[in-house]
């Protein structure tokens, strides 16, 4: 319970710095955005467009210096951009980097003695069904992700596992996706509300579990059934967790299984190695 004596004392706080998200003259939107935790004056920004923007906040830059690029625009082979962009020369893009609101943008959370091209990889999720890996250093596309049959509402790196992340999307459904097994398929996916328990569920999910038969039953074809989207999703620091969030409201958490959250002792060496190729 809240104590009025506590909140009383509270002081309004003024922010430290203020900027004015711009991308030549162009207003920007933004939707999510996420710090560099290997530098953290470097976050990326993204947008209801659909836009994804790489943000400078060191005080002799203060500017955003551009999009990240589709995969078709990827770097030349010497490391430039495909296109130089920057926010004194108005910049440039190169068509959307999502065709629909971006909803999440995450950084890697890069260890120390992670390689850069590492700690420069960057996750998004959007309304376009997709989500994609980027490089932050290149600006560029690496890979798209389009298992989702619906809005991809959420998107997050494992602490731990440096090849595994976690997306949760518009029919219910949390996948897993490790990075050093596949990029084409999660390798777990699962409707959250199939192996709930109905006591976790609200009344309107019950009633919901009830007309499919109890839990872990499927909705016959052409019911009305209304399944939660999962809009949230969150790991706990030591990555044998994780918890999502729906749109009745209810947060629910899960164990994670060993196999799935604890790297394999290779995988490490082998993800820095398909990073390395993968730029």
């Amino acid at each position: 319970r809240r104590s009025p004596l506590l909140l009383g004392r509270i002081r309004p706080q003024k922010p430290e710095a203020e900027y004015e998200l711009k991308f030549g003259k162009d207003e920007i939107t933004a939707s999510a955005f996420s710090f560099s935790y290997r530098e953290p004056s470097s976050l990326v920004l993204g947008s209801v467009e659909g836009e994804i923007y790489k943000v400078s906040l060191r005080e002799e830059e203060n500017a955003v210096s551009g999009t990240l690029h589709p995969r078709q625009n990827r770097p030349n082979s010497d490391g430039a951009p495909a296109v130089a962009s920057s926010a004194a020369s108005g910049g440039s893009r190169l068509g959307r980097s999502h065709h629909g609101p971006v909803t999440r943008v995450d950084f890697h959370p890069a260890t120390s003695s992670s390689p850069t091209e590492v700690a420069d990889l960057v996750l998004s999720s959007s309304f376009d069904w997709t989500v994609k890996l980027w490089s932050y250093r290149y600006g560029a596309e690496i890979r798209t992700f389009e298992h989702a049959s619906d809005f991809v509402y959420d998107v997050a790196w494992s602490p731990v596992h440096p090849s595994l992340f976690a997306a949760v999307d518009g029919t219910g459904r949390l996948a897993f996706w490790n990075l050093v097994k596949t990029t084409e398929v999660p390798v777990v996916s699962v409707r959250v509300c199939d192996v709930v328990p109905a006591s976790y569920l609200g009344e309107d999910e019950r009633k919901d579990d009830r007309r499919r038969g109890g839990a872990g039953g499927n909705a016959p074809v052409g019911s009305d059934v209304r399944v939660p989207a999962l809009n949230r999703v969150q790991w706990s620091p030591d990555g044998k967790s994780i918890a999502v969030g729906d749109s009745n409201g209810t947060v629910i958490v899960f164990d994670v299984s060993e196999s799935l959250a604890e790297p394999e002792p290779n995988d490490a060496a082998l993800f820095y190695r398909e990073a390395n190729a993968w730029m």
